[in-house]
């Protein structure tokens, strides 16, 4: 569940990585925001403890405030590290991704160039994913910044990317790849950068022994998304995994587990808990099995669908089980296809309506960011169909990004488009992307309240 940040010719734009082979990060990270939207919608009786907290914080900060004068005087500057991510969907920065070759270590090249006057600092999040272009070797998931190319080839270690100047900079990202059936990426093979894959970014911030070395995480990655055992890894890999690789993976895998088990939200119920912490476990089998045993306890179970989208994977395919709809039909059409009907009674309620207040909101508003990233899509079918279902589904805040589209490369995407913007606004300036802006411009506000 993701939107997507894609690494276009020359530059990096947001929203590219969705689609047929990277549907599994879109779903994690939907269900990454979904999970959010519950747990702040759980937050209700905390309010007052809360208004009581930002009393005291807003003393402490009119004192900064008033320092601020002083430390401008002196010149002083608050250097604080953003994600790749948040640093790319800002504008502040430019990024290719390519791989260095092989399947585990500092395996991936980032390039990365501001476009910002100000300093940047940025980190790799754990778990980043890098999307293989074509589909057709492993996605990566990205650990930490090991370190900067000077003069070439000349590695200066350093954990974070420091962009103190327009120049274009080249770090090297210890990383591992995600997709064990598949081949490991060559040299140069360009990759996109997509959002954070929650089971592996636990993984990744697990402790490990010493005496262990970066295999042990790999393994542990392979063990959980495809099931794959210690006999097998040890058999295809002599010289990386030993006995030492195999424990230690397992410890950080128990190290995972028990992380994500801890951060289920309250007010779940007993039955429905026991389930859910059963979606944390290693074994993609056991995962799968709760999810039938959840689908089967009918509306009471809606809270877990989340934690089911961001934990469950298929064995086989590496896909996610369950996708979120956010429409009777098209929840029935989803469920079908991917083969569990059984979660339909998440999203109905005793009328046969879809969801249940807030939560209905919340799908909406995932929907229409993932539909809108895919507008920026490699594939122009994908950006086609995205603009298609926009003017389906109508939702304001699709406006801004269909007028982007309008200057798609394609004519059958700006068409698409057009056509969209007339469902959703009433007005018809054809795919004239000049007059769009100027009207969007002058009503958006009032729009926007109004929708």
């Amino acid at each position: 569940m993701a939107e997507g940040l894609h690494c276009g010719p020359g530059r990096l734009t947001l929203g590219r990585f969705a689609g047929y082979n990277t549907a599994v990060y879109q779903d994690w990270q939907t269900a990454g925001l979904l999970f959010e939207v519950t747990r702040k919608l759980r937050l209700g009786r905390c309010e007052m403890n809360l208004c009581r907290t930002v009393v005291g914080l807003l003393g402490g900060c009119l004192i900064g405030a008033a320092c601020l004068p002083v430390l401008a005087a002196a010149d002083v500057a608050v250097d604080v590290a953003v994600s790749l991510q948040d640093a790319v969907k800002q504008g502040k920065v430019e990024v290719q991704i390519s791989a260095l070759g092989g399947a585990t270590g500092n395996t991936i090249r980032v390039d990365v160039q501001r476009k910002v006057p100000q300093k940047i600092r940025i980190k790799i999040t754990p778990g980043t994913v890098f999307i293989a272009k074509g589909g057709k070797v492993q996605n990566m998931t990205g650990g930490t910044v090991k370190g900067e190319f000077i003069r070439g080839k000349t590695l200066r270690r350093t954990s974070v990317i420091v962009l103190a100047d327009g120049a274009k900079h080249s770090y090297v990202v210890e990383s591992f790849c995600l997709d064990y059936h598949k081949p490991a990426p060559k040299r140069s093979h360009s990759f996109s950068l997509a959002l954070t894959d929650q089971r592996a970014s636990r993984i990744l911030k697990a402790p490990k022994e010493k005496s262990a070395s970066v295999w042990a995480f790999q393994c542990a990655l392979w063990m959980d998304r495809a099931g794959v055992s210690a006999a097998e890894l040890k058999k295809r890999f002599p010289r990386h995994v030993t006995d030492v690789e195999v424990r230690v993976a397992r410890d950080m895998l128990r190290h995972a587990e028990k992380t994500g088990v801890a951060g289920i939200p309250e007010g779940i119920s007993i039955d429905v808990r026991v389930e859910v912490e059963k979606l944390f476990s290693s074994r993609p089998e056991v995962r799968v099995q709760a999810v039938k045993r959840l689908g089967g306890m009918g509306r009471q179970a809606a809270p877990a669908l989340p934690l089911v989208a961001v934990n469950v994977i298929d064995p086989q395919t590496g896909t996610t089980r369950v996708s979120v709809p956010a429409a009777r039909a098209e929840a029935a059409e989803w469920l079908e296809a991917l083969g569990l009907s059984g979660l339909a009674p998440f999203l109905r309620g005793p009328d046969g309506a879809v969801g249940a207040g807030g939560a209905l909101d919340a799908i909406r508003s995932v929907r229409l960011q993932r539909l809108t990233a895919n507008l920026k899509h490699a594939n122009w079918r994908v950006r086609q169909r995205s603009a298609r279902v926009l003017g389906t589904i109508q939702q304001t805040g699709a406006v801004e990004p269909l007028i982007a589209a309008l200057k798609d490369q394609d004519s059958r995407v700006q068409a698409e488009a057009a056509a969209a913007l007339s469902k959703i606004t009433g007005k018809d300036f054809g795919q004239d992307h000049g007059k769009w802006e100027t009207w969007w411009q002058k009503n958006k506000s009032a729009f926007l309240e109004g929708g």
